[in-house]
């Protein structure tokens, strides 16, 4: 059987989550890795014969790159999707 909490119990548990300040270290990860990552998992399920999949993540790529301005990356999963076709 579950506890009952009442809504000011859950806000005590949470209240030192919601006082931590934002942690501005931490970068974002940059749009070209992400393309490069999801062309990798295109490239290997290609290679596995799973077409239909790997155009899945060549699309995303190609996505990704479009929003990011790299039309070099984008021009490159074009290029993979293109082997792609039957």
């Amino acid at each position: 059987m579950i506890p009952h909490l009442s809504h000011h119990r859950i806000t005590q548990a949470l209240r030192p989550r919601m006082k931590r300040p934002c942690d501005s270290t931490r970068k974002p990860v940059p749009r070209i890795k992400i393309t490069l990552d999801l062309m990798g998992l295109g490239r290997s399920l290609a290679r596995q014969g799973k077409r239909n999949e790997a155009k899945e993540y060549f699309q995303r790529a190609y996505f990704v790159s479009e929003g990011a301005g790299d039309s070099q990356a984008r021009e490159a999963t074009a290029a993979e999707i293109k082997k792609l076709a039957p």
